[in-house]
């Protein structure tokens, strides 16, 4: 009987490499050899990287691995056994790198000094080859689609620099982490350490690669070490209490589940502010921030068992029922009121909060014409009726799915979590750019619900008052970094300056540093210290407190 392959131990600085032997007919069984070598970033060797799902761990083919005369056997998961017969060359050999393979899965230090390599390993390789699977399920829709998307990027190869065409996504250096909530992934804590030596090294959180530690100590770790040490709380964004399970904190991302509504692309409700954090071993985490409202009444919008996706007369029929209610409400002048409305029902996703403004996004106005005019028809409307409206619904559907309508003790209005429920609490809390949905506990603790759209706080209002008349904050597109960014914009006379005209003189001690890109945002240096910080120490808290801001401590549980 053939015996299972066993691994040797892997020197310091090398990496294995397979290759696939006897290239010839699709259906002979797969045979390969293991090797040994040495990655050198700078004169790395010969190999192609393979990028897959594992798939059904429980669906699983044996493949020969070749060690001198002997034969032994190494099980690999189905999708891998069938990626490994189209890759195999039918008349070369042909050298590869693949995780499940080239790594000792069972051993825990050998898969932590690995995984922390996969960003070198792919980057050293000649060529990485993304396996899908073959052909099946209208596969070659998602193609069609794909091969549309690149049509609108373009690479620059000497700097390997990608410009994607018309985009407004303002997604942050921690974007790869959020979405792994999305991938399939069959180790968990992969969803972190697979990805985050793959994230910018200014930016990338300070964590050490350990498969003895559970997936829930390893989303906590992330989470502190980025709270803590990088004073960066926007990951609540990826809380929810429909991700919760028995043994995690509200405070802990689950990145194993889906939020299952979009994210809220420019929200700025912390401003430029940082975390201001502690937490001890078991318990819980304290943050600072203020608190803007108390959730009075809390509307459905969509149906949980409504079909996805939403016919058009299905989002009309939502649409209109929902500013029915509002005129119904004493406290909600729909006249005076509509703008408001209108941006928080769309989370504020319209071409002039950008400059140039977008043409991929719908206009305020028009959008406030289109819910004027479904607030005033019937429910029975034609497809040809709703032709003009199409894009507006596609907004407002994608910024209210899996959310509700909320009315709060103050008067605000606004879209949360369906989690959340009356008595919540909403805050902004320094170092999270949207606001959050706590639930207070009988102990003095509070439950994350998750985050939430509120128009009349979005832009730093609570922390630091409404914006001066004719002064609007706008996303503003940078030639020279080909991204956009913050800037305030005074409408009456056409003045652009990246400070906020709220913001004073700053702190006794602290200067704006010189740097490259100073034209769009200012670096911070505290004279004592010579410590720099992109934060602005107009909102710390001691400096918010002598505004006459409430800054208070939660408890997060």
């Amino acid at each position: 009987m053939t015996k299972a392959y066993q691994y040797e131990q892997l020197p310091d600085q090398h990496v294995r490499l397979l290759t696939l032997l006897h290239p010839g007919q699709f259906e002979r069984e797969i045979r390969l050899s293991l090797a040994c070598v040495l990655l050198d970033i700078d004169r790395p060797p010969s190999y192609h990287a393979l990028s897959y799902v594992w798939g059904d761990t429980d669906r699983i083919k044996s493949i020969i691995v070749e060690l001198g005369e002997e034969d032994y056997i190494h099980k690999v998961t189905d999708n891998l056994y069938t990626a490994l017969k189209y890759l195999r060359s039918t008349d070369q050999v042909r050298t590869l790198w693949i995780d499940a393979i080239c790594i000792h899965q069972e051993n825990a230090e050998e898969r932590s000094a690995q995984v922390a390599r996969m960003a070198d390993i792919y980057r050293s390789a000649s060529k990485v080859i993304i396996w899908l699977g073959p052909a099946g399920d209208n596969s070659d829709i998602a193609m069609k689609t794909l091969s549309s998307i690149s049509s609108r990027i373009n690479v620059q190869w000497a700097t390997h620099a990608i410009e994607v065409s018309d985009t407004n996504d303002m997604s942050s250096d921690l974007k790869p982490l959020q979405m792994t909530k999305y991938a399939l992934c069959s180790d968990q804590r992969d969803r972190i350490y697979g990805i985050v030596h793959l994230i910018d090294k200014a930016s990338r959180p300070d964590i050490r690669l350990d498969y003895t530690k559970s997936t829930v100590d390893v989303f906590r770790d992330l989470m502190l070490t980025m709270v803590i040490t990088h004073k960066e709380l926007s990951l609540l964004t990826s809380c929810g209490l429909s991700d919760l399970s028995t043994d995690m904190p509200s405070w802990v991302p689950n990145f194993s589940k889906p939020i299952g509504n979009r994210d809220i692309l420019t929200p700025r409700a912390c401003w430029n502010s940082s975390a201001q954090a502690r937490y001890t071993n078991g318990g819980p985490l304290t943050v600072c921030g203020c608190r803007a409202a108390t959730i009075k009444q809390q509307v459905n919008i969509l149906k949980d068992d409504d079909p996805f996706p939403l016919p058009y007369k299905n989002i009309w029929v939502a649409l209109r029922t929902l500013l029915c209610i509002m005129w119904e409400k004493p406290y909600v002048d729909f006249d005076r009121q509509n703008d408001k409305i209108c941006r928080t029902l769309c989370c504020n996703e319209f071409a002039e909060c950008y400059e140039p403004k977008s043409s991929n996004l719908v206009d305020c106005r028009q959008t406030i014409e289109h819910f004027n005019d479904c607030a005033k028809s019937t429910d029975e409307v034609s497809d040809d009726f709703l032709d003009p409206y199409r894009r507006t619904l596609d907004l407002f559907y994608a910024s209210v799915f899996n959310r509700a309508f909320v009315f709060t003790e103050e008067g605000y209005i606004g879209l949360t979590p369906k989690k959340a429920r009356p008595n919540d609490i909403i805050v902004t809390l320094l170092g999270c750019q949207s606001s959050i949905v706590l639930r207070p506990t009988d102990k003095g603790t509070y439950i994350v619900v998750g985050s939430c759209y509120v128009h009349d706080i979005i832009t730093g209002d609570l922390l630091l008052g409404p914006l001066p008349k004719n002064w609007q904050r706008v996303w503003r597109y940078d030639e020279q970094t080909q991204n956009y960014w913050d800037a305030f914009v005074d409408r009456e006379n056409g003045m652009w300056q990246i400070d906020d005209p709220r913001l004073g003189a700053l702190p006794d001690g602290w200067s704006k540093e010189d740097h490259p890109l100073q034209h769009v945002y200012h670096v911070f240096r505290d004279d004592s210290t010579g410590s720099k910080s992109s934060s602005d120490p107009r909102m710390l808290p001691e400096s918010l407190r002598a505004r006459g801001v409430d800054i208070r401590e939660f408890q997060l549980v």
